[in-house]
């Protein structure tokens, strides 16, 4: 296939972590892990009695798995104002202090997913914010690092998709992420592999299309170049 688009028609994934779902509705979301985290606390606990000692062990377990899921909402919107400030910094051409921010993001949003590994929030944060320091890099001619920061988005993505692959937003992340690791081969000549990942860009790109699922106007530039060339894949 001929050198990826000049006009880069994806840039980034979204400028900013994936968007805080109401806890209602959230899968696998913080109100469902601290949940979760609280049943089992309570479990272990034998039946309270009606006295006070009761009712003040009971007040403690609640309040505990309160301040757990506020720690976790604080820390979330912390990682995200981190990559926001990176966004905005990057913008200025202040790569240096784009870094940094990202840097900072990335720390939080690990132990986040340390913390709660199976919260796709979480890991789609952190997937996001892996593949903004692989691009920081990639611009500062740093390949060798920038691919490893955008294989282990790639093994987050993919480990999204298998646990919800109906979901738009997975398989979208999954797309775009094949399509970092294509450039990036392609800026260090590994031409077969660049061929690879584009192929798996462009599958993802159709399903979402033949699935009926939002293709917004950057994707949909970028499924269209792909097409015209898949010939030369």
């Amino acid at each position: 296939m001929d050198n990826a688009d000049p006009q880069n028609p994806v840039s980034s994934q979204p400028a900013q972590p994936a968007a805080k779902e109401p806890k209602e509705s959230q899968p696998g979301g913080v109100a469902e892990s601290v949940s979760a985290e609280a049943d089992q606390a309570k479990a272990s606990v034998p039946e309270l009695s009606q006295t006070p000692a009761g009712y003040a062990k009971q007040s403690s377990l609640v309040k505990e798995g309160l301040a757990a899921e506020e720690t976790l909402e604080l820390d979330r919107e912390l990682s995200v104002k981190f990559a926001n400030l990176g966004d905005l910094q990057l913008t200025s051409g202040k790569m240096r202090e784009a870094k940094e921010y990202y840097r900072k993001a990335l720390a939080v949003s690990e132990d986040l997913c340390q913390r709660i590994p199976d919260n796709t929030v979480f890991t789609s944060d952190l997937a996001v914010i892996l593949e903004k320091m692989g691009d920081i890099l990639r611009k500062q001619s740093d390949n060798e690092q920038a691919g490893t920061y955008y294989e282990r988005s790639l093994t987050l993505c993919e480990g999204l998709y298998r646990k919800s692959p109906g979901k738009p937003e997975f398989v979208k992340y999954l797309a775009i992420s094949h399509y970092k690791m294509a450039a990036f081969y392609e800026a260090i000549k590994e031409g077969d592999s660049a061929a690879r990942h584009r192929e798996l860009c462009y599958k993802a790109l159709t399903m979402m299309k033949s699935r009926g699922m939002y293709v917004d106007a950057q994707l949909e530039r970028l499924w269209q170049f792909l097409d015209k060339n898949k010939g030369k894949m």
